[in-house]
């Protein structure tokens, strides 16, 4: 089991790594915060979250409620879900699919809370893959103006990536995450019991995500990631063969290099590298200008990390095209994709050959890196590493020509 301590400016908790480690959930509820100990939890999950999954997380707290209440003996058990003087609590389902991940989701459940009697002394918990933790995490931002919020991780998208860094937002239609809010959330349970019922095609999207830190990992090494490791306790001897690890040690080695990156630029407040701070957060968006896109045009037939998958190797083939990297670095990115065999299923779902480039460059466009420039923004290998770069239309348009008839 693995330990990771979590460091951020706005708040402070564990990322834990392991088998069955939801089990440490009322350990994270009845410690001390600043709010002190909730009357209430509100638990929201996928409406596909496995009811054993919700249920392992209930009983984490209700068994510490029964501790806490002297045994919950006849005289002061209320209800199936109420001890007195302890934690009320109460289950809430929310609709998966990207085409659910908006703002109506956000106000329904917010209504849901408040019909509860959630307070912001109180908590949620947050038990699903990137797509709750997202609306679950924004409505808890807003709502009485921030409540407290633990992520239990179900997917491993979600326990490398998604659910890390505080990052949290909603689709509108006119493009993937373009509303949302920065907000931490107090711990992070990555219980690997809950992968071993995910379908293959899961799995796959967290690997996406995984080759990704695989190739950046030489650009944050260069800027003080093995100091940072060494003050969380991590073997930063690992980082350069992320494949060949045990999955417990794939997860922690990866949620070790986000929350690097989110140490130096938390709310990815500038593009540039300054004095204090060596890198930008943006660099964690490497692969997903084209991912994004290509999420829209497929209408989310291929899942975020399968398209995070195609956006690598579509911005090694841009930064050849540009000049910026050897044909051997290209070479790297279809290796590092292949050593955890994504490859023909990902691009056979990101055949995209009937789609014209100009509606690509249009919604590449919308990307929210994108500021004051009518260039896209890229995040693009490079002589000095991997850096934001701005990329004019016909250069993006005639890599795309390339790359589709590439990979179709």
């Amino acid at each position: 089991m693995n330990f990771i301590s979590i460091a951020e400016k706005t708040n402070s908790g564990n990322v834990i790594i392991g088998d069955g480690v939801v089990s440490k959930l009322s350990d994270i509820i009845y410690a001390e915060n600043e709010n002190g100990t909730p009357s209430r939890v509100a638990f929201v999950a996928g409406e596909n979250i496995p009811v054993e999954t919700i249920d392992r997380a209930i009983s984490s707290l209700t068994n510490a409620n029964k501790s806490n209440s002297d045994k919950a003996t006849s005289n002061t058990y209320k209800a199936d879900n109420v001890y007195k003087d302890a934690i009320t609590y109460k289950k809430f389902t929310i609709k998966e699919g990207e085409k659910n991940k908006n703002l109506q989701a956000v106000e329904k459940l917010s209504e849901e809370l408040c019909s509860f009697g959630l307070t912001r002394a109180d908590v949620i918990i947050s038990i699903g893959g990137g797509l709750v933790s997202d609306i679950v995490g924004f409505c808890a931002s807003i709502y009485h103006r921030g409540v407290s919020v633990i992520n239990i991780a179900t997917t491993l998208l979600a326990q490398v990536d998604a659910a890390i860094g505080g990052k949290t937002a909603v689709n509108l239609k006119a493009g993937k995450n373009l509303v949302g809010s920065f907000h931490q959330p107090r711990a992070i349970i990555c219980d690997t019991e809950a992968l071993k019922t995910l379908p293959e095609e899961e799995l796959k999207n967290g690997f996406g995500e995984i080759s990704k830190y695989q190739l950046i990992a030489d650009t944050l090494i260069s800027n003080g990631l093995l100091d940072y490791f060494s003050e969380i306790n991590l073997d930063g001897s690992k980082i350069s063969n992320i494949h060949s690890l045990n999955l417990n040690e794939q997860i922690a080695i990866c949620v070790g290099m986000k929350l690097f990156v989110v140490s130096q630029d938390e709310k990815e407040s500038s593009q540039e590298k300054t004095r204090e701070r060596q890198v930008s957060r943006t660099i964690l968006n490497y692969g997903h200008t084209l991912a994004h896109a290509l999420e829209v045009v497929t209408k989310f037939k291929i899942g975020h990390g399968q398209a995070v998958a195609v956006g690598l190797l579509f911005a090694a083939e841009l930064a050849y095209d540009l000049g910026r990297i050897s044909s051997e670095r290209v070479v790297e990115h279809y290796q590092a994709l292949k050593a955890f065999e994504l490859m023909a299923t990902e691009l056979e779902l990101a055949r995209f050959d009937k789609v014209e480039e100009s509606q690509i460059v249009e919604l590449m466009k919308r990307d929210k890196k994108r500021v004051k420039s009518d260039d896209i923004v890229f995040v693009l290998d490079g002589e000095n590493g991997i850096e934001q770069v701005k990329v004019k239309d016909e250069a993006v348009v005639a890599t795309l020509k390339t790359f589709k008839a590439k990979i179709n």
